[in-house]
């Protein structure tokens, strides 16, 4: 019993951290993905510059909470917001067809 108890702190150990680099991969994933659609929801014209600056906040809280150390939030939500505004604007169609899938999406399922 005493070996396997050793066994598993020494697994928890050594699988701790790469849990911890996990967790900061999907949250800056998270973080990223979020912002290129509310930059593609500004370049299409369903929210203004104000509602994306509401959302940007709201983001901030949601994943960290009030008071929470956010350092480095600015920098990869303002990447994922210009990477969707340079996404659309690189479409063949000038966007139109992400930005009916955008409005599509945000309408929800259609109801049969």
């Amino acid at each position: 019993m005493r070996q396997f108890l050793s066994a598993l702190t020494l697994s928890l150990a050594i699988a701790a951290p790469a849990m911890a680099q996990d967790a900061a991969a999907t949250r800056d994933a998270i973080i990223k993905n979020g912002a290129q659609l509310n930059g593609l929801a500004q370049q299409c014209g369903n929210i203004t510059p104000e509602q994306a600056k509401t959302r940007k906040e709201q983001s901030r809280a949601a994943i960290y909470g009030k008071g929470a150390d956010s350092s480095g939030f600015d920098a990869l939500y303002d990447a994922g917001f210009n990477a969707g505004i340079a996404r659309i604007k690189s479409a063949p169609d000038g966007g139109k067809q992400m930005c009916e899938r955008l409005k599509a999406l945000q309408q929800g399922p259609a109801k049969k």
